[in-house]
């Protein structure tokens, strides 16, 4: 059963629980579950409630537990020195203050916290890129280079004259 968000959590809170679940709460949970249960703009009621078991279950809590043991500091600065301190997608000088780790494969999309799916970036370029995977986010640069190179009309040399004598 595929519902609306929405009519998903007026069904869930109309049991004898009373309200079990806000759609903040939903929200957070499909940004974080990714393409588990949600199809485009429905949740399939099914696949969210073995999210939701999987989400509760012991041994999960026990992965989540250790998935932050896995990017330590070491492995971050032996990152950066491997990419010469230069954002991973564009190649712009990182400072302390620019640098930005950024998962290659969004959590929200299934990826984990791992330093083989972590990656430096710009700060910028982190805050575009957003959930995007690394194709994608290039895919969207150079359809944005493209449009723009047809819409800006090409800047005359300065001196030059556009009328005949």
């Amino acid at each position: 059963m595929k519902l609306r968000p929405v009519d998903l959590v007026r069904l869930l809170n109309s049991s004898p629980l009373g309200q079990v679940i806000d759609e903040r709460t939903l929200y957070r949970q499909r940004m974080r579950a990714g393409d588990r249960f949600c199809m485009g703009r429905r949740v399939d009621l099914l696949a969210y409630v073995a999210w939701l078991v999987g989400e509760r279950h012991p041994e999960g809590r026990q992965r989540r537990a250790r998935r932050s043991e896995t990017v330590s500091s070491d492995a971050v600065r032996q990152m950066l020195r491997a990419q010469q301190y230069r954002c991973a997608l564009s190649g712009r000088q990182l400072t302390p203050d620019s640098a930005s780790l950024d998962h290659i494969v969004a959590i929200s999309r299934g990826g984990e916290h791992r330093i083989e799916n972590a990656q430096v970036l710009h700060k910028d370029v982190n805050r575009a890129k957003g959930a995007m995977g690394n194709e994608e986010f290039l895919a969207l640069c150079r359809e944005v280079v493209a449009w723009a190179n047809r819409r800006v009309p090409t800047a005359k040399p300065e001196g030059s004259q556009t009328c005949a004598k």
